[in-house]
């Protein structure tokens, strides 16, 4: 083989190298990365309860303080949780986090539910019972009263709000999110209870690269 030849191979093998670019794993639900899949409720208007106190919430594991305080028009309610995604075994049990994408370099969350209903099971009227809600994953807002509609829909955590994760992957420690929600119920319909269902499936991207 002439050396003209020879560098002509070497090129045209670099640049194929070069046209495939960092490879990309998608992990999900199928692959092991658990859901944030919550039901979490507060009393309220029992007893001696005024807008302001905090109260004591539970969900299916574990009870939390909930914060209450006025605002025009009605209550704010404030929960606020730590959700684990991801446990140090599985970064072992699963397969993708052996191979050559080490580094997540996007997140996405499908928010599958959030629905609000009060003592009688009956789901919240958005227009006449709430004057706003916010949801927010390690602190970016990804639900607000106006997306309330229109689920499931998808969001990209960006900024802050990824770095956290990404940095618990790269260094295979347990991976949790830290979720709040707000809601602020109209004083004329405020219910003896709110329980909130809520259902938000990650999806991590790994790469061979970190971006």
């Amino acid at each position: 083989m002439t050396k003209l030849i020879k560098t002509g191979a070497c090129l045209l093998a670099m640049a194929g190298l070069a046209a495939c670019g960092p490879i990309e794993v998608r992990l999900s639900k199928n692959d092991g990365i658990k859901p944030i899949d919550r039901s979490f409720s507060t009393r309220v208007n029992t007893g001696d309860f005024k807008c302001g106190d905090t109260i004591i919430g539970e969900d299916n594991s574990q009870t939390y303080e909930v914060t209450s305080s006025p605002v025009q028009g009605g209550c704010r309610f404030f929960f606020d949780q730590w959700v684990e995604v991801l446990n140090e075994a599985d970064y072992k049990s699963i397969k993708a986090f052996t191979g050559a994408a080490k580094y997540v370099n996007r997140v996405e969350l499908e928010i599958q539910r959030f629905d609000i209903s009060d003592d009688t099971g009956d789901r919240f009227d958005v227009e006449s019972r709430l004057r706003d809600m916010e949801l927010t994953v390690n602190g970016q807002t990804i639900l607000d009263r106006d997306r309330l509609g229109n689920l499931p829909q998808t969001v990209v955590l960006e900024g802050a709000a990824l770095d956290a994760i990404k940095d618990a992957v790269k260094r295979r420690r347990t991976c949790t999110a830290h979720v709040t929600s707000s809601l602020t119920i109209l004083e004329t319909n405020t219910p003896s209870s709110v329980t909130v269902h809520m259902t938000i499936q990650p999806t991590l991207v790994l790469s061979t690269v970190e971006f």
